[in-house]
């Protein structure tokens, strides 16, 4: 495990993501790799790759990192973090690779955003051991917690504002559905003496010199 601002959190690439979740960033493993199909990161990128915009889609890709890892029993395995201009599906791309090349693809649900799966593939390598697209920007040196911090800090904006939201409307409806305040008969006759009304005519001609509020209740109230 690396240190500082450089560590990570080692977790299991092969628990896939829900069919129906999209992202904008994956992190893609392929396990127990046939060396004879996929002998080098620059082969299962050029798959992976192909597979993304053979799909329908107005969503580009932005940027990639690939990586080759071997296992103590001699096993080699792909990582590829993948990130694009807006959010995608997955399954089909999948599916697809499945098809074509009879490789099956794994799509972490545990690695949140491009800067975690990046991070992830980087473990323990120099930026020079992992093939990058290009004009690839130098990550390594963001801070996973402030990342972190981040995507928590704009979840809970997004909350709050929901949450507002939500008060605004009870606010309003509890404003509407307040009962307006009537005039009592003292109130009735304070009003008729105040102003010396002695006739309905006379009502409606003072509320007008009246305040707009206190006056047009009167008149509502008066009238029924």
């Amino acid at each position: 495990m690396m240190s500082g601002d450089n560590s990570f959190t080692e977790l299991d690439t092969t628990i896939s993501m829900d069919p129906r979740e999209q992202r904008r960033a994956f992190l893609i493993t392929y396990s127990q790799a046939d060396i004879s199909k996929v002998p080098s990161c620059s082969r299962f990128s050029e798959i992976v790759l192909e597979a993304f915009q053979s799909a329908s889609s107005n969503r580009k890709i932005v940027q990639w990192a690939c990586c080759m890892e071997e296992h103590a029993d001699g096993c080699k395995h792909y990582h590829l973090a993948i990130l694009f201009s807006g959010s995608r599906h997955w399954l089909a791309i999948k599916n697809v690779v499945q098809q074509a090349h009879g490789i099956t693809l794994h799509f972490s649900s545990q690695h949140i955003g491009y800067v975690a799966a990046y991070r992830y593939i980087l473990k323990n390598k120099q930026p020079t051991d992992v093939l990058h697209s290009s004009n690839h920007p130098n990550l390594r040196e963001i801070s996973q917690n402030k990342t972190k911090t981040a995507m928590k800090s704009n979840r809970n904006k997004s909350k709050n504002k929901k949450e507002n939201s939500v008060d605004e409307i009870n606010e309003n409806k509890t404003s509407e559905s307040r009962p307006r305040k009537r005039f009592s008969n003292i109130d009735i006759s304070n009003f008729l003496v105040e102003n010396n009304i002695k006739e309905k005519k006379t009502t409606f001609q003072c509320c007008k010199r009246t305040s707009a509020s206190r006056g047009a209740r009167f008149i509502f109230f008066y009238s029924q």
